[in-house]
């Protein structure tokens, strides 16, 4: 029985990275969104794959970096990052979010689907790029903030940490992988946000009431 056991969480243990790492891109996606928030190697990634499916739109996304003499926001210097590096066929734009208390992939979500309206750009299929462990949950908050009109794609940016793929082995890719499990749990358990265009479609919304206005 104890043996059974040991073999049960060691497949598990094995099982959890690729789970959350998923790498699943939208057949005929045209337009890719990058987290601003990503390392300087997973947009190197980001500008290879632009490079090797032709999309037409590269999206960067994320709120204010809110750090000592530097004002941008993630998706601008993300943004800024990845223009040498890009084709000049391909159209680059930084989508800037506030950075609410919570929520926040979501509501990153919810400003890329609202830019991508206002601008007529077709978001009927759509790949997104997250860093490792994370990708699954940012598929997840895309897929609400975007509706079932929209195929969303996700591409998981290899991770820096080398020991991730063994994640006990290592404290901080222990908590990387954990943390991002549990998250994923929570957020297809617990997280229900409104209809989309809602007064209630992200958190900054939700609380017009008291001034919050993003």
């Amino acid at each position: 029985m104890v043996l059974l056991l040991l073999a049960a969480l060691t497949l598990a243990a094995r099982w959890v990275q690729p789970f959350l790492a998923v790498v699943a891109p939208a057949p005929g996606a045209k337009v890719l969104v990058v987290e601003g928030w990503a390392y300087a190697s997973e947009l190197d990634q980001a500008a290879l794959w632009a490079r090797q499916r032709n999309y037409e739109w590269v999206l960067t996304s994320g709120g204010p970096m809110n750090a000592w003499g530097d004002n941008r926001t993630y998706a601008e210097r993300a943004a800024q990052y990845l223009a040498p590096r890009l084709p000049p066929s391909v159209k680059l734009q930084a989508v800037s979010s506030p950075n609410p208390p919570q929520d926040r992939t979501f509501t990153t979500a919810v400003w890329v689907r609202d830019w991508a309206k206002l601008h007529k750009v077709d978001v009927t299929a759509i790949d997104v790029m997250a860093g490792g462990v994370h990708a699954r949950r940012s598929r997840a908050m895309y897929r609400l903030a975007f509706g079932p009109q929209t195929h969303v794609g996700i591409i998981a940016a290899a991770s820096m940490d080398e020991d991730q793929a063994r994640w006990w082995r290592n404290s901080q890719a222990f908590k990387d992988v954990l943390g991002e499990g549990f998250s994923a749990l929570w957020s297809t358990c617990c997280f229900w946000p409104g209809p989309a265009g809602s007064r209630f479609d992200f958190p900054g919304l939700k609380r017009l009431d008291e001034g919050n206005t993003p």
